[in-house]
Protein backbone atom coordinates (compact mmCIF):
# COMPACT_ATOMS: atom_id res chain seq x y z
CA UNK A 1 0.00 0.00 0.00
CA UNK A 2 1.27 3.57 -0.90
CA UNK A 3 2.31 5.37 2.18
CA UNK A 4 -0.82 8.32 2.51
CA UNK A 5 0.54 11.66 2.31
CA UNK A 6 -0.95 13.24 5.35
CA UNK A 7 -2.25 17.20 5.43
CA UNK A 8 -2.86 19.37 8.10
CA UNK A 9 -5.64 17.99 8.98
CA UNK A 10 -4.56 14.69 9.86
CA UNK A 11 -1.79 16.19 12.11
CA UNK A 12 -2.80 19.95 12.66
CA UNK A 13 -1.25 20.52 16.47
CA UNK A 14 2.49 19.51 17.59
CA UNK A 15 0.61 16.57 20.05
CA UNK A 16 -1.71 14.93 17.67
CA UNK A 17 -4.47 12.20 19.27
CA UNK A 18 -3.58 8.33 18.59
CA UNK A 19 -5.18 7.30 15.22
CA UNK A 20 -6.37 4.09 16.89
CA UNK A 21 -8.24 2.96 19.34
CA UNK A 22 -10.60 -0.39 20.37
CA UNK A 23 -13.15 -1.08 17.65
CA UNK A 24 -16.85 -0.05 18.40
CA UNK A 25 -19.46 -2.51 19.22
CA UNK A 26 -21.94 -3.68 16.22
CA UNK A 27 -24.73 -2.23 17.61
CA UNK A 28 -23.30 0.94 18.62
CA UNK A 29 -21.94 1.36 14.91
CA UNK A 30 -25.93 0.87 13.80
CA UNK A 31 -26.84 3.24 16.18
CA UNK A 32 -24.25 5.71 15.58
CA UNK A 33 -24.15 5.52 11.75
CA UNK A 34 -28.00 5.77 11.71
CA UNK A 35 -27.74 9.38 13.78
CA UNK A 36 -25.23 10.79 11.53
CA UNK A 37 -27.41 9.54 8.57
CA UNK A 38 -29.96 11.79 9.45
CA UNK A 39 -28.22 15.21 9.53
CA UNK A 40 -28.73 17.44 7.40
CA UNK A 41 -27.05 20.71 6.98
CA UNK A 42 -28.34 23.24 4.79
CA UNK A 43 -27.00 26.06 2.41
CA UNK A 44 -28.55 29.29 0.99
CA UNK A 45 -29.63 27.15 -2.52
CA UNK A 46 -31.50 25.14 0.18
CA UNK A 47 -32.97 27.50 2.32
CA UNK A 48 -34.56 29.18 -0.35
CA UNK A 49 -36.14 26.07 -1.84
CA UNK A 50 -37.57 25.78 1.68
CA UNK A 51 -38.52 29.50 0.87
CA UNK A 52 -40.38 28.96 -2.16
CA UNK A 53 -41.65 25.52 -0.69
CA UNK A 54 -43.69 27.64 2.34
CA UNK A 55 -44.99 30.34 -0.02
CA UNK A 56 -47.15 27.62 -2.20
CA UNK A 57 -48.21 26.00 1.02
CA UNK A 58 -49.64 29.36 1.80
CA UNK A 59 -50.98 30.09 -1.77
CA UNK A 60 -52.57 26.35 -1.14
CA UNK A 61 -54.04 27.88 2.60
CA UNK A 62 -55.32 30.76 1.45
CA UNK A 63 -56.45 30.39 -2.26
CA UNK A 64 -57.65 26.21 -3.00
CA UNK A 65 -60.92 26.66 -1.05
CA UNK A 66 -62.09 29.34 -3.55
CA UNK A 67 -60.97 27.98 -6.90
CA UNK A 68 -57.52 30.06 -7.15
CA UNK A 69 -55.44 28.80 -10.00
CA UNK A 70 -53.09 25.95 -8.40
CA UNK A 71 -49.34 26.86 -8.86
CA UNK A 72 -46.23 24.70 -9.69
CA UNK A 73 -42.59 24.55 -8.75
CA UNK A 74 -40.14 22.66 -10.63
CA UNK A 75 -36.81 21.74 -8.58
CA UNK A 76 -33.84 20.08 -10.47
CA UNK A 77 -30.19 19.46 -10.04
CA UNK A 78 -27.49 16.31 -11.08
CA UNK A 79 -27.95 13.19 -9.49
CA UNK A 80 -26.97 13.20 -6.20
CA UNK A 81 -27.24 16.87 -5.32
CA UNK A 82 -29.69 15.93 -2.71
CA UNK A 83 -32.60 17.15 -3.94
CA UNK A 84 -34.68 13.84 -2.58
CA UNK A 85 -33.37 14.46 0.82
CA UNK A 86 -34.27 17.71 1.09
CA UNK A 87 -37.79 17.29 -0.19
CA UNK A 88 -38.20 14.50 2.30
CA UNK A 89 -37.10 16.63 4.86
CA UNK A 90 -40.08 19.36 3.98
CA UNK A 91 -42.08 16.23 4.12
CA UNK A 92 -41.46 15.40 7.40
CA UNK A 93 -42.05 18.60 9.04
CA UNK A 94 -45.20 18.90 7.99
CA UNK A 95 -46.23 14.69 9.09
CA UNK A 96 -50.04 13.77 8.76
CA UNK A 97 -52.01 14.66 11.38
CA UNK A 98 -54.31 12.43 13.69
CA UNK A 99 -58.11 14.24 13.98
CA UNK A 100 -61.65 12.86 15.43
CA UNK A 101 -62.68 11.63 12.22
CA UNK A 102 -59.86 11.43 9.86
CA UNK A 103 -55.87 11.75 9.47
CA UNK A 104 -54.85 14.54 6.93
CA UNK A 105 -51.57 14.59 5.44
CA UNK A 106 -50.63 18.16 4.40
CA UNK A 107 -48.14 16.58 2.24
CA UNK A 108 -47.64 14.55 -0.24
CA UNK A 109 -44.64 12.87 -1.54
CA UNK A 110 -44.50 10.17 -4.45
CA UNK A 111 -41.53 9.20 -6.16
CA UNK A 112 -42.23 8.38 -9.88
CA UNK A 113 -41.09 4.87 -10.23
CA UNK A 114 -39.41 4.06 -13.58
CA UNK A 115 -41.14 2.55 -16.74
CA UNK A 116 -44.07 3.80 -14.55
CA UNK A 117 -47.52 3.79 -16.23
CA UNK A 118 -50.29 6.16 -15.34
CA UNK A 119 -52.18 3.83 -13.70
CA UNK A 120 -48.92 2.68 -11.61
CA UNK A 121 -48.88 5.99 -10.22
CA UNK A 122 -52.03 6.50 -9.25
CA UNK A 123 -51.48 3.20 -7.32
CA UNK A 124 -48.43 5.00 -6.00
CA UNK A 125 -50.53 8.05 -4.71
CA UNK A 126 -53.24 6.17 -3.30
CA UNK A 127 -50.80 3.97 -1.11
CA UNK A 128 -48.96 7.20 -0.03
CA UNK A 129 -52.38 8.23 0.40
CA UNK A 130 -53.22 5.03 3.09
CA UNK A 131 -56.19 4.54 0.51
CA UNK A 132 -55.25 1.07 -0.85
CA UNK A 133 -56.89 -1.63 0.94
CA UNK A 134 -59.09 -4.80 -0.08
CA UNK A 135 -60.11 -3.56 -3.64
CA UNK A 136 -57.95 -0.38 -3.31
CA UNK A 137 -56.56 -1.08 -6.96
CA UNK A 138 -59.34 -2.50 -8.29
CA UNK A 139 -61.57 -0.45 -11.38
CA UNK A 140 -60.08 0.85 -14.21
CA UNK A 141 -57.98 3.96 -14.83
CA UNK A 142 -60.50 6.31 -14.67
CA UNK A 143 -62.14 5.21 -11.22
CA UNK A 144 -58.84 4.92 -9.57
CA UNK A 145 -57.46 9.11 -10.46
CA UNK A 146 -61.28 9.59 -9.29
CA UNK A 147 -60.63 7.82 -5.75
CA UNK A 148 -57.30 9.27 -6.10
CA UNK A 149 -58.80 12.76 -6.04
CA UNK A 150 -61.39 11.83 -3.34
CA UNK A 151 -58.45 11.30 -0.77
CA UNK A 152 -56.74 14.08 -1.88
CA UNK A 153 -59.19 16.27 -0.55
CA UNK A 154 -60.42 14.47 2.13
CA UNK A 155 -56.66 14.11 3.49
CA UNK A 156 -56.70 17.38 3.48
CA UNK A 157 -53.20 17.62 0.81
CA UNK A 158 -51.86 21.07 0.49
CA UNK A 159 -49.00 20.16 -1.45
CA UNK A 160 -48.16 17.66 -3.83
CA UNK A 161 -44.30 16.44 -4.80
CA UNK A 162 -43.45 14.47 -7.20
CA UNK A 163 -40.02 13.26 -7.17
CA UNK A 164 -38.10 11.40 -10.10
CA UNK A 165 -39.99 13.48 -13.03
CA UNK A 166 -36.31 12.17 -15.16
CA UNK A 167 -38.43 8.86 -15.21
CA UNK A 168 -40.91 9.87 -17.19
CA UNK A 169 -38.29 10.83 -20.24
CA UNK A 170 -37.23 7.31 -19.77
CA UNK A 171 -40.90 5.93 -20.41
CA UNK A 172 -40.94 7.41 -24.20
CA UNK A 173 -41.20 4.20 -26.00
CA UNK A 174 -43.53 2.68 -23.13
CA UNK A 175 -47.33 2.38 -23.89
CA UNK A 176 -49.72 4.08 -21.57
CA UNK A 177 -46.32 5.77 -20.70
CA UNK A 178 -47.47 9.53 -18.13
CA UNK A 179 -47.09 12.43 -20.27
CA UNK A 180 -45.62 15.85 -18.38
CA UNK A 181 -49.28 17.77 -18.90
CA UNK A 182 -50.97 14.60 -16.96
CA UNK A 183 -50.16 16.42 -13.63
CA UNK A 184 -51.91 19.48 -14.75
CA UNK A 185 -55.54 17.55 -13.88
CA UNK A 186 -54.88 18.28 -10.63
CA UNK A 187 -53.89 21.37 -11.09
CA UNK A 188 -57.20 22.05 -12.81
CA UNK A 189 -59.23 20.41 -10.17
CA UNK A 190 -57.62 22.69 -8.04
CA UNK A 191 -56.69 19.98 -5.24
CA UNK A 192 -53.10 21.96 -4.49
CA UNK A 193 -50.15 23.13 -5.84
CA UNK A 194 -47.65 20.46 -7.46
CA UNK A 195 -43.90 20.16 -6.81
CA UNK A 196 -42.61 18.38 -9.72
CA UNK A 197 -38.13 17.02 -8.90
CA UNK A 198 -36.22 15.38 -11.11
CA UNK A 199 -32.20 14.96 -12.33
CA UNK A 200 -31.36 17.57 -14.68
CA UNK A 201 -31.60 18.30 -17.68
CA UNK A 202 -34.64 15.84 -18.53
CA UNK A 203 -36.73 17.29 -15.45
CA UNK A 204 -36.46 20.72 -16.92
CA UNK A 205 -36.48 19.33 -20.66
CA UNK A 206 -40.07 17.36 -19.77
CA UNK A 207 -41.71 20.53 -17.72
CA UNK A 208 -41.08 23.24 -19.97
CA UNK A 209 -42.65 20.66 -22.81
CA UNK A 210 -45.84 21.35 -21.22
CA UNK A 211 -46.93 24.75 -21.54
CA UNK A 212 -49.73 24.50 -18.63
CA UNK A 213 -46.99 23.38 -16.10
CA UNK A 214 -44.49 26.17 -17.65
CA UNK A 215 -47.25 28.85 -17.27
CA UNK A 216 -48.22 28.25 -13.64
CA UNK A 217 -44.52 27.91 -12.60
CA UNK A 218 -43.76 30.06 -9.34
CA UNK A 219 -40.07 29.33 -10.13
CA UNK A 220 -37.18 26.99 -11.46
CA UNK A 221 -34.79 26.24 -8.85
CA UNK A 222 -32.10 23.78 -9.50
CA UNK A 223 -29.19 22.39 -7.06
CA UNK A 224 -25.79 23.14 -9.05
CA UNK A 225 -22.97 21.95 -8.55
CA UNK A 226 -20.16 24.16 -6.69
CA UNK A 227 -17.29 25.56 -8.51
CA UNK A 228 -13.76 25.31 -6.53
CA UNK A 229 -12.74 28.08 -8.13
CA UNK A 230 -15.15 30.39 -6.98
CA UNK A 231 -13.96 31.48 -3.60
CA UNK A 232 -17.84 32.03 -2.05
CA UNK A 233 -18.49 28.37 -3.20
CA UNK A 234 -15.08 27.11 -1.70
CA UNK A 235 -16.29 28.80 1.59
CA UNK A 236 -19.62 27.28 1.36
CA UNK A 237 -18.18 24.11 0.56
CA UNK A 238 -15.85 24.00 3.40
CA UNK A 239 -18.00 26.01 6.03
CA UNK A 240 -20.88 23.11 5.66
CA UNK A 241 -18.05 20.54 5.93
CA UNK A 242 -17.25 21.89 9.50
CA UNK A 243 -20.90 22.23 10.42
CA UNK A 244 -21.42 18.36 9.41
CA UNK A 245 -18.02 17.14 11.30
CA UNK A 246 -19.73 17.98 14.07
CA UNK A 247 -22.15 15.27 13.99
CA UNK A 248 -19.72 12.79 13.64
CA UNK A 249 -19.38 9.88 16.15
CA UNK A 250 -15.45 9.63 16.79
CA UNK A 251 -13.17 10.62 19.48
CA UNK A 252 -11.57 13.17 18.09
CA UNK A 253 -11.48 16.29 15.34
CA UNK A 254 -10.76 15.42 12.07
CA UNK A 255 -10.63 18.71 10.28
CA UNK A 256 -12.58 17.69 7.07
CA UNK A 257 -12.87 21.51 6.03
CA UNK A 258 -9.01 21.97 6.02
CA UNK A 259 -8.09 22.90 2.87
CA UNK A 260 -6.12 20.51 1.66
CA UNK A 261 -8.18 17.85 2.48
CA UNK A 262 -12.11 19.78 1.68
CA UNK A 263 -10.16 20.23 -1.97
CA UNK A 264 -10.15 16.54 -2.23
CA UNK A 265 -13.62 15.44 -1.04
CA UNK A 266 -14.29 18.51 -3.63
CA UNK A 267 -12.72 16.41 -6.22
CA UNK A 268 -14.12 13.27 -5.48
CA UNK A 269 -17.52 14.75 -4.83
CA UNK A 270 -17.97 16.38 -8.38
CA UNK A 271 -18.21 19.20 -5.86
CA UNK A 272 -21.38 17.74 -4.90
CA UNK A 273 -21.89 18.29 -1.08
CA UNK A 274 -24.64 15.14 -1.10
CA UNK A 275 -21.99 13.06 -2.71
CA UNK A 276 -19.27 14.44 0.01
CA UNK A 277 -21.60 13.34 2.63
CA UNK A 278 -22.07 10.18 1.37
CA UNK A 279 -18.22 9.20 0.73
CA UNK A 280 -17.45 11.34 4.40
CA UNK A 281 -20.24 8.55 6.09
CA UNK A 282 -18.78 5.26 4.73
CA UNK A 283 -15.30 6.45 6.04
CA UNK A 284 -16.89 7.11 9.09
CA UNK A 285 -18.18 3.30 9.10
CA UNK A 286 -14.45 2.17 8.39
CA UNK A 287 -13.56 4.20 11.20
CA UNK A 288 -15.49 2.65 13.80
CA UNK A 289 -14.49 -0.92 13.01
CA UNK A 290 -11.71 -0.76 12.51
CA UNK A 291 -11.11 1.84 15.80
CA UNK A 292 -10.04 4.64 14.13
CA UNK A 293 -10.17 7.75 16.38
CA UNK A 294 -11.25 9.99 13.54
CA UNK A 295 -10.98 10.64 9.85
CA UNK A 296 -7.33 10.76 9.53
CA UNK A 297 -6.09 10.36 6.13
CA UNK A 298 -5.05 6.70 5.88
CA UNK A 299 -9.09 6.06 6.66
CA UNK A 300 -10.04 8.08 3.63
CA UNK A 301 -7.80 6.40 1.44
CA UNK A 302 -9.02 3.67 2.65
CA UNK A 303 -12.69 4.29 1.90
CA UNK A 304 -11.53 5.74 -1.68
CA UNK A 305 -10.11 2.15 -2.62
CA UNK A 306 -13.33 0.81 -2.49
CA UNK A 307 -14.81 2.99 -5.18
CA UNK A 308 -11.41 2.50 -7.16
CA UNK A 309 -12.13 2.70 -10.88
CA UNK A 310 -11.10 0.03 -14.01
CA UNK A 311 -9.09 3.06 -15.66
CA UNK A 312 -5.49 3.80 -16.40
CA UNK A 313 -5.45 7.26 -15.28
CA UNK A 314 -7.62 6.61 -11.95
CA UNK A 315 -5.18 7.36 -9.10
CA UNK A 316 -5.99 7.87 -4.76
CA UNK A 317 -6.45 11.78 -4.01
CA UNK A 318 -5.01 10.74 -0.47
CA UNK A 319 -1.87 9.01 -1.95
CA UNK A 320 -0.15 12.01 -3.63
CA UNK A 321 0.82 15.90 -2.85
CA UNK A 322 -1.39 18.69 -3.82
CA UNK A 323 0.05 19.58 -7.43
CA UNK A 324 0.51 15.86 -8.10
CA UNK A 325 -3.81 15.30 -7.62
CA UNK A 326 -4.40 18.49 -9.19
CA UNK A 327 -2.50 17.68 -12.54
CA UNK A 328 -4.60 14.91 -13.02
CA UNK A 329 -7.77 16.38 -12.70
CA UNK A 330 -10.06 19.78 -13.61
CA UNK A 331 -13.10 20.78 -13.16
CA UNK A 332 -15.80 20.63 -15.93
CA UNK A 333 -18.89 22.89 -16.42
CA UNK A 334 -22.10 21.48 -15.47
CA UNK A 335 -23.66 19.80 -19.27
CA UNK A 336 -26.29 17.59 -20.33
CA UNK A 337 -24.54 14.63 -19.00
CA UNK A 338 -23.68 13.66 -15.45
CA UNK A 339 -20.11 15.90 -14.80
CA UNK A 340 -17.43 13.69 -13.79
CA UNK A 341 -13.55 15.15 -13.26
CA UNK A 342 -11.50 13.76 -15.81
CA UNK A 343 -7.51 13.91 -16.02
CA UNK A 344 -7.17 16.63 -18.60
CA UNK A 345 -4.78 19.84 -17.41
CA UNK A 346 -5.40 21.21 -14.47
CA UNK A 347 -6.91 25.01 -13.81
CA UNK A 348 -7.90 24.53 -9.65
CA UNK A 349 -6.67 27.13 -7.36
CA UNK A 350 -3.81 24.99 -5.17
CA UNK A 351 -4.46 25.61 -1.06
CA UNK A 352 -1.16 27.77 -1.46
CA UNK A 353 -2.49 29.59 -3.85
CA UNK A 354 -5.06 30.42 -1.89
CA UNK A 355 -3.08 31.16 1.06
CA UNK A 356 -1.50 33.31 -1.05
Amino acid sequence: MNTPVNGSSANDNPNPPPQYGAAVPRDERIARIRQLRSVYIDSDWTNRIYDTLDQLMEHALSGAPEGISEQTLLVTGPPGGGKSRLLNRYANRHLPVRLPDRTTLPVLKVSIPAKATVKGLVEHCLRALGAIGGRGTSGNQSALESRMLYFMRERGVKLIIFDELQHLAHNSGYQSAIPPDYFKAILNDNICPVVLAGSSPNAEELFNSCHELKRRAIAQLKLGRLDWNNQEHRDAFRAMLQQFEVHIPLHHKSSLSDVRTALRLYMISDGLFGKAVDFIINATQRALVSGAQYLHWEVLRDTLEGFREDRPDWFNVFDVQDDQALSGFVAQKDTSRVTRLHRKKAKIILPDQEAA
